[in-house]
């Protein structure tokens, strides 16, 4: 089962974790202050600028950066890049999406590393509600691991 890392917890996530466990998902979520009780199967409670002293994200492993305002996006992101997920997605504006790719660029990151990054995440479905936003967001990771299934049965 794919391990999909949510960081926020905020109306989109509490909206997308109900229906990434519904598709099968294991699903931790990762927020600096306990935001209630939101469906995931694990929460870790952690500053944003330690990420990875409190999570190990693994090649096939997937992460949806939804963080409120977008303060922590980059923080986060940054400390996400060099891990081997395989699938990495900022929620953002199209404005918004190409201001954090040059970000990546000017600090150095490779054209290859910044392909990585899904921003806006989400298929290509005009939502503003969280819960049109969350299904445009499964269906893209419905498609991505669907993808990776069939990379890894041609293996």
């Amino acid at each position: 089962m794919k391990t999909i890392y949510v960081f926020g917890g905020g109306p989109v996530s509490a909206a997308l974790l109900p229906l990434l466990k519904q598709l099968e998902f294991c699903t931790v979520l990762y927020e600096r202050e306990d935001c209630g009780p939101l469906m995931a199967d694990e929460t870790v409670i952690a500053p944003y600028e330690d990420v990875l002293g409190h999570i190990s994200p693994l090649s096939g492993d997937g992460a949806v950066i939804l963080t409120r305002g977008h303060e922590a996006d980059m923080p986060v992101l940054r400390q996400l890049m060099p891990t081997p997920l395989s699938y990495l997605g900022v929620k953002s504006h199209r404005s918004r999406a190409e201001e954090i790719l040059d970000a990546l660029r000017q600090s150095g990151e490779t054209e290859a590393s910044v392909a990585r990054v899904r921003t806006p995440v989400g298929a290509s479905v005009p939502g503003k509600t969280p819960m049109e936003i969350a299904v445009a967001i499964a269906a893209e990771l419905i498609v991505w691991r669907a993808a990776e299934e069939r990379g890894a049965g041609e293996a």
